[in-house]
């Protein structure tokens, strides 16, 4: 899930790369606050679920149409560079190293664990009503 997820940002940083030509880095943060605002928003009308499958599966086809496009035109190779190296590596690093990692600790679950759980039963940010 977490490959699908990367190819999901890198899908929409690739089609603005593709047809902005801005540094990848600015590119990347711009798609993450867009995607963030999107999905608050849409909680708001709880669409949440539905709005966010929709932008992972976007993202993914959009990846596989630019990395065909990119290919058309002889840039495959330019869109490499360290940033975007990084942006892939460091996750799928990170998820190898701590993906067999278990709850030790007890944290404040009693709180937003509770809220996590509305807000997928509901599909939107909670009001100022109490879940307990």
């Amino acid at each position: 899930m977490v490959i699908f997820s990367i190819l999901s940002l890198l899908g929409y940083s690739f089609s603005l790369l593709y047809y902005f030509k801005k540094d990848f880095e600015v590119i990347t943060l711009a798609v993450i606050a867009s995607i963030i605002a999107i999905l608050h928003v849409a909680s708001y009308f709880s669409l949440l679920a539905g709005v966010s499958q929709a932008l992972f599966y976007i993202g993914i086809v959009l990846f596989f149409i630019l990395i065909y496009l990119f290919y058309q035109k002889g840039e495959l190779l330019s869109i490499l560079s360290p940033s975007l190296l990084l942006f892939v590596s460091l996750p799928l690093l990170y998820w190898w190293q701590y993906s067999d990692m278990q709850f030790f600790y007890w944290d404040e679950f009693s709180n937003w664990g509770g809220m996590s759980i509305e807000t997928l039963k509901t599909g939107k940010l909670l009001d100022h009503i109490p879940i307990i």
